[in-house]
């Protein structure tokens, strides 16, 4: 418990427990306006494992504010498509790539998607 109030890591569920019955409805102050009550509440969480810190966040809030290029680091093209239709694929071309495409492909995509690089190419 001692561990809460020093500059230790929080490591037992005892002291885990403890705090949450502390900071519970039936506290008589406000327990946020003690004093370092951030940093106990931040080895507090940092002691609890990954899985329990996560549990209940929808996957949209645990990468708020990540930029796409490091949500996608570490995965290989075909990891970083998946899921996507074939003409949604063809989006994530570069648009370098997309210039090379021979017009009677082109004419076989729907109209969206037709739309789309004719967007992103300026014509």
């Amino acid at each position: 418990m001692l561990a809460l109030y020093s500059h230790s890591e929080v490591r037992t569920p005892r002291a885990v427990s403890f705090w949450g019955e502390l900071v519970g409805p039936e506290a008589k102050m406000d327990v946020r306006e003690l004093e370092e009550y951030d940093e106990a509440i931040q080895r507090v969480l940092s002691a609890l494992p990954l899985e329990v810190r996560l549990a209940g966040i929808p996957p949209e809030q645990r990468v708020a504010g990540v930029p796409p290029e490091q949500r996608l680091a570490g995965l290989a093209p075909e990891q970083r498509l998946a899921g996507l239709a074939p003409e949604q694929a063809l989006l994530a071309l570069p648009d370098d790539m997309l210039r090379r495409l021979p017009e009677d492909f082109l004419a076989t995509l729907s109209d969206a998607t037709r739309s789309a690089i004719r967007r992103r190419l300026g014509q």
